[in-house]
């Protein structure tokens, strides 16, 4: 969804330098949490809104 935006290197340069790790994220970290809430592990997880973005967001 992403692609075309951060296709602007200058623009893929500051997303970067405002990232807390220094770079952006992947599919696969997403998909991480995917699984852990689908797991058992997250049985006891109800109504939460869950902020994935690798601390870009605070």
């Amino acid at each position: 969804m992403t692609s075309e935006y951060f296709s602007d290197p200058e623009v893929l340069r500051r997303a970067v330098e405002r990232s807390p790790f220094g770079r952006l994220g992947n599919a696969g970290e997403i998909a991480d949490v995917v699984l852990f809430l689908c797991s058992p592990a997250a049985r006891w997880i109800t109504g939460q809104s869950l902020n994935v973005s690798g601390g870009f967001v605070v």
